[in-house]
């Protein structure tokens, strides 16, 4: 009888006390067993390492580490987790999601069927029930390139909603990039695609449920000035290595108009300004870097939305709706699919496991 695949479960956990039990009962619930969960502290303050070390203690198969490296942030954590497992499959989860009970069990039956490097799965967002965040959906095939619906964050899926074969990661050298503060999650998934592993989306049912209202969703930094410097080096770094690719230009593009609007929204967008329109994007696009500073300027310290808005309308029409048209397009799909698999789900999904998720929220 062939033995069963070991997978290797990596946490990141900072000060999520009042959330860390639930995702931790997920994951001893699951209907496959055979598993070894790795939760990497990043100095918590607030008794989650006192929760982390209490599961250890009912669970042999839970292993609590702290972070004993810099710098501080869940990419420095997720690199010490996939250092140290020794699955033969790796799946990263975030500490305040909720997994269903059948996840581990379909993520390994699915990539081990289709014989691919990693698998795509959906999962879906939540406020205070299921099923209440219209449109928040990852884990789906996109129209169109992959790469290019990574560079302009339309996300079609994400780390969390994949499952990846250990052994190929290691090869080829993927780790995360500890210097991004936002979008390490696209960084990482880049290149592992660059990396020429191969991948199917499994169209399955969602496995995945995450906390949209949880205290530390990094979607509520995105403004500051570390995180806006972060997405900067994301864009430069990207920039670098697919800017030359017309199809991806574009995306860059798109991606870059996006991160406009977080600088914005930011405490220091002068500051900022500065160093984005310095990145290698815009060196053939001179206009366009003299009408965002020129934007930046004339905004001074409003925070009012159709000023702002009204702003970008006149000096860089095409920047500026280019990425607002993108984005429609992609929420209008996304509600049809989170509806689509919101109906797949409630007619798939035992009573039983629909009260094990629902008594998780």
């Amino acid at each position: 009888m062939k033995k069963k695949a070991l997978l290797s479960v990596v946490i990141p956990v900072f000060n999520v006390k009042d959330y860390l039990p639930k995702t931790l009962d997920c994951i001893l619930a699951q209907s496959y067993s055979d598993w070894e969960l790795i939760l990497v502290d990043d100095g918590s303050t607030d008794g989650s390492l006192e929760i982390e070390k209490s599961y250890s203690l009912r669970d042999d198969r839970v292993k609590v580490y702290q972070r004993d490296i810099q710098p501080k942030g869940a990419p420095c954590c997720r690199n010490i987790g996939q250092s140290l497992a020794k699955g033969d499959y790796l799946i990263y989860l975030d500490s305040d999601d909720i997994i269903a009970p059948y996840c581990f069990q379909q993520r390994v039956d699915f990539i081990e069927a289709n014989d691919c490097d990693f698998a795509v799965f959906p999962m879906m967002g939540f406020y205070d029930h299921l099923f209440d965040a219209d449109g928040m959906i990852f884990g789906y095939k996109p129209e169109g390139d992959d790469v290019a619906a990574l560079l302009r964050r339309t996300l079609p899926f994400v780390v969390v909603s994949n499952i990846y074969n250990r052994k190929k990661l290691l090869e080829n050298g993927v780790t995360w990039d500890m210097n991004l503060k936002s979008y390490q999650d696209s960084d990482y998934n880049l290149q592992v695609i660059r990396a020429g592993l191969s991948y199917k989306v499994s169209n399955l049912l969602p496995d995945y449920f995450y906390r949209l209202s949880a205290i530390n969703s990094i979607c509520k930094k995105l403004y500051t000035v570390s995180n806006c410097q972060s997405q900067i080096g994301f864009l430069q770094k990207q920039t670098a290595i697919y800017g030359t690719n017309k199809d991806y230009h574009r995306a860059l593009l798109i991606c870059a108009a996006q991160i406009f609007q977080n600088i914005l929204a930011s405490e220091d967008r002068k500051k900022m300004v500065q160093d984005f329109v310095e990145i290698n994007l815009f060196k053939n696009h001179g206009l366009l870097r003299i009408f965002l500073k020129q934007i930046v300027s004339l905004s001074g310290n409003s925070k009012s939305v159709g000023w702002l808005t009204l702003l970008q309308l006149i000096f860089t029409p095409f920047f500026f709706l280019q990425f607002k048209l993108c984005f429609r397009k992609c929420d209008k799909r996304n509600r049809v699919m989170y509806n689509t698999l919101a109906g797949i789900y409630n007619n798939c999904v035992t009573v039983n496991q629909k009260e094990q998720i629902v008594a998780k929220i």
